[in-house]
């Protein structure tokens, strides 16, 4: 049994094809799924192409103890740099440090691990994590 021939005119095959979204060769790839752009499967396989996928975790931090002036922002920010994790750090008017990492589950655990002493001047009494459902941030930034 031979299978059908994609048209070789982008302009013939589906919307998919032209899809400003999906990296070069994934529409192909998701052409000879048969999923069309209105399936729920299209924007899975978008996730997928786009990196998002079911092993990204958030984590959402709160880190208290002699945490602001010490670099604890910078110093985190530095760790990001190191890791596949996306989100921002910011002060807190209370005297914490609120962060969100999301990423690869092993990257984001290693960051929480981090937390826990944070910048060399800084002398952490407690770090709590909350985990909740990506959103897709990209990047990381600190916040003012």
């Amino acid at each position: 049994m031979n299978k059908p021939t994609p048209p070789t005119d982008r302009s013939l095959r589906s919307p998919t094809a032209r899809d400003p979204c999906l990296p070069s060769g994934w529409a192909d790839r998701i052409l000879l799924t048969g999923v069309t752009p209105s399936s729920t499967r299209y924007l899975g396989l978008l996730a997928v192409a786009d990196g998002m996928t079911d092993d990204r975790i958030r984590a959402h931090v709160f880190v208290s103890g002699t945490v602001q002036g010490v670099r604890y922002r910078a110093s985190t920010r530095d760790a990001v740099a190191d890791r596949d994790v996306a989100g921002w750090v910011r002060n807190l008017d209370d005297g914490r440090v609120e962060a969100v990492f999301e990423g690869p589950e092993p990257d984001v655990e290693e960051l929480i691990e981090w937390c826990h002493t944070g910048s060399p001047a800084a002398s952490v009494d407690d770090v709590a994590v909350s985990y909740e459902d990506p959103t897709g941030e990209s990047g990381f930034r600190v916040r003012w």
